[in-house]
């Protein structure tokens, strides 16, 4: 699960990325949010697992 959303993270990236050189705002908005949702999701499921340095998600 952790390997998905790392991928996915990389994928709503490069979506930014290609909306920006677009210019699609609405587009980048969407993808700003959900990049940062997917970091999230990636950070809680390392502190999870008891990955080493990974400060509690929820402060």
């Amino acid at each position: 699960m952790l390997v998905i959303a790392e991928e996915r993270v990389d994928e709503w990236q490069d979506w930014f990325e290609t909306c920006r050189e677009e210019g699609d705002r609405e587009g980048m908005k969407e993808a700003a949010r959900n990049y940062k949702a997917l970091q999230g999701v990636v950070k809680c499921l390392k502190w999870v697992l008891g990955e080493e340095g990974v400060p509690n998600p929820l402060e």
